[in-house]
């Protein structure tokens, strides 16, 4: 059985808390370009968790978390369209709804991020829950869970996986939310050009302004980027989710 959270009274949550997985969807409000809503990690990994529970032979009940839609975003600040969390407060924030779980019995925890800054934090919190408390607790973002597989997918050229804003999130965006996506494409185009002339070489692809230098804020061009990829690439990682959640958290 899967449950929404929000959508369960205090008595139903008392029920299933001891033998339920709580899945933790952690993500960020933060610049993607000039083409993605600023929205599109928590939307993927969203995208992703919804998937992965329609394919799973859930051993457990499941209970999915509200998403925590604000992360560690700092390194995004030189740009509008970023709400971010200090690395400390945001790890205090996991901290704080994982042990508010742990405090209503439930001993078994899957944070799936959705935002590369969350990584390392997500990894703290969960080494100090397995220390403090007998529970499983497990994170992972969740293009990591079968990382060939999603290389297997893509074509020659492909951007990085995930990048930023790039063919990989912006296939998996065409994907899920198509009309959430900007098609004019002119408008990364004319960007890049500007920023090669800018330095006589090669753009300034990716995040943070070092030393005074304004990068894309984007990490590739996405002239390979299609919702057919990402379609498959969503599948992928719904698949590994799945099959995670079926082998991990069987006991």
């Amino acid at each position: 059985m899967i449950h929404e959270m929000a959508n369960m009274t205090r008595e139903q949550v008392a029920d299933v808390a001891a033998e339920a997985l709580a899945v933790f969807p952690t993500a960020s409000m933060e610049q993607h370009g000039p083409h993605l809503p600023i929205c599109t990690d928590t939307a993927l990994a969203l995208e992703v968790i919804d998937r992965a529970l329609k394919k799973v032979r859930p051993p457990r009940p499941i209970v999915v978390l509200p998403p925590l839609h604000f992360g560690s975003s700092h390194h995004h600040l030189s740009y509008a369209g970023v709400l971010s969390l200090t690395s400390d407060t945001y790890m205090r924030a996991v901290r704080d709804i994982c042990e508010g779980l742990i405090t209503q019995g439930f001993s078994r925890i899957l944070m799936v991020n959705g935002h590369g800054g969350n990584t390392a934090p997500n990894a703290v919190v969960q080494h100090d829950l397995d220390v403090k408390y007998d529970v499983k607790v497990l994170a992972f973002p969740y293009w990591d869970l079968d990382m060939e597989g999603l290389k297997g997918v893509v074509p020659e050229g492909f951007g990085s996986i995930p990048g930023h804003a790039g063919d990989f999130e912006t296939s998996l965006m065409l994907s899920a939310l198509p009309e959430h996506v900007s098609h004019n494409l002119s408008d990364i185009i004319r960007l890049i050009e500007d920023s090669a002339a800018e330095v006589g070489g090669s753009p300034r692809f990716g995040i943070g302004s070092p030393a005074g230098v304004r990068h894309l804020g984007f990490t590739d061009d996405t002239r390979h980027a299609s919702a057919e990829i990402g379609n498959d690439l969503l599948d992928k990682a719904a698949s590994a989710l799945a099959g995670l959640i079926e082998t991990e958290f069987a006991a």
